[in-house]
């Protein structure tokens, strides 16, 4: 395999965009938004994503097919804030690495952590070919140093080649301290829910399976509804198996999953398979993130859909997720690493995928 790496500078970035590179099918371009969030947009025959490199190193869109993959919010584009709420809209936000998901009332860590719009560094392009596909790869690094508290590396990486709708998104988070740090990590990919489409999924759909979170964050205020809504569909959770026009998750609606099932490798596959038979796509080892969530929003503001949030815990915040057991320990000078595919597919391939997942579920 070749690749030659390009490294990026913050100088490269303008306000009008412009091409930085072309590669067979691939092309990349940098910008600057008006708020200044610099951004590349990796292109191919399928559509394009737009990253932000330097932004908690976020997809903030993924476009193929004529399409866009991502939420809809009230945020158009990026802003520079340090907190993601502030830039709602992103399709991909990394979480963690030393804490992670809503804080409880015990809990002194910001929503989702450090890594979300974190300031990251060493910006870089890996251009190569691999078995006659060309592809390319973007990778930046957020590094946590803080004195008493703890010192890591995260390093996620975003590949995409010049034939499909489906990214490679890996993440690598080294503790450079000789000490042992705790570790809490999710990826939080925000499809659009589409109507009338349905999840198909590697998870059994019962209460042991799917345990829909009652208590909501303490800014969130329910709707007078919203508690006998979460009781329905505590029981039977197979009731949000299909999206429906006249469904209203407001403020959202929260599923933990457990009992995930994979394949022999360890894989496991979710989809929302739209009418016309293609489908959104999260497929992750679960060997690396043994964890699920499920996130909807549908109300006049917003629209989006975590068909699983992969992770290595659940996202009640630290004290919540420690008191479970679900905090993970990284050893002095260790290395976290996981491996996940998102996107989109086409109605054959998504078919595929289908199969493959009954016959897991079938099996499991």
């Amino acid at each position: 395999m070749n690749e030659t790496i390009i490294e990026l500078q913050k100088e490269f970035f303008t306000h009008d965009e412009e091409t930085l590179v072309k590669h067979g099918a691939l092309e990349i371009s940098l910008f600057r938004y008006k708020s200044g969030v610099r951004a590349v947009r990796l292109k191919n025959r399928c559509g394009y994503i737009v990253v932000l490199p330097y932004t908690g190193q976020q997809i903030w869109d993924a476009y193929f097919h004529s399409r866009s993959l991502r939420m809809k919010t009230n945020f158009q584009n990026p802003r520079n804030v340090s907190n993601f709420v502030f830039s709602y809209g992103a399709f991909l936000m990394h979480c963690g690495a030393l804490r992670m998901g809503c804080p409880g009332p015990k809990d002194d860590h910001a929503l989702h952590g450090e890594l979300p719009c974190g300031d990251f560094s060493d910006a870089e392009l890996i251009v190569g070919e691999k078995d006659d596909t060309k592809h390319v790869a973007i990778s930046s690094t957020y590094e946590y140093n803080k004195a008493f508290s703890g010192y890591y590396k995260a390093r996620p990486t975003i590949t995409m080649n010049e034939n499909n709708s489906i990214l490679d998104v890996d993440i690598e988070i080294r503790n450079m301290s000789d000490y042992p740090m705790e570790l809490m990590y999710m990826a939080h990919i925000n499809f659009e829910p589409v109507d009338f489409g349905s999840i198909v999924q590697c998870v059994n759909w019962d209460r042991n399976s799917m345990r829909i979170r009652k208590d909501l964050p303490g800014d969130l205020v329910p709707s007078n509804e919203y508690g006998t809504l979460v009781d329905r569909l505590g029981d039977t959770p197979e009731l949000t198996r299909e999206m429906k026009p006249q469904d209203v998750y407001d403020p959202e609606l929260v599923y933990y999953l457990y009992n995930i099932l994979a394949d022999e490798d360890g894989f496991t596959y979710f989809m929302q398979k739209h009418p016309d038979g293609s489908a959104d796509y999260v497929s992750f080892n679960t060997k690396q993130l043994d964890h699920g969530t499920r996130w909807v929003v549908r109300n006049k503001d917003m629209r989006a859909l975590g068909i699983v949030l992969p992770s290595t815990c659940d996202a009640e915040g630290y004290n919540a997720e420690k008191e479970k057991g679900n905090v993970r320990t990284l050893g002095g000078k260790g290395t976290f690493r996981a491996n996940i595919k998102t996107g989109y597919l086409n109605k054959d391939d998504a078919t595929k995928i289908e199969e493959r997942i009954r016959l897991i579920v079938k099996e499991g």
